[in-house]
């Protein structure tokens, strides 16, 4: 049974899709700062380019493993802390 929380449905889609917008604006600046094209990304990953473009434009659900993969492909690793709202100064 899923846990019941104080957020609606809508909330938890809305949080949702803000952390998927991180990760995958996370990813475009590390190709920036590596000067890698999805191309090349997507060859690395052994994906089409139409496969990576989908799944960075979240036309398919980003999964864990796949966070590793990218990761492992730019060769850099997730930092994930967690944020605590209601907290002066955020996180802690």
């Amino acid at each position: 049974m899923a846990r019941v929380t104080k957020f609606g449905k809508r909330d938890v889609a809305f949080e949702i899709a803000g952390l998927q917008l991180q990760i995958v604006i996370g990813i475009y600046n590390e190709m920036d700062r590596q000067k890698v094209s999805r191309q090349e990304l997507a060859r690395r990953l052994g994906v089409s380019e139409r496969y990576l473009q989908d799944l960075l434009d979240g036309e398919i659900s980003m999964t864990v493993p796949q966070m590793v993969r990218l990761a492992r492909a730019m060769n850099f690793q997730w930092c994930i802390r967690p944020w605590f709202a209601g907290k002066k100064g955020g996180a802690r």
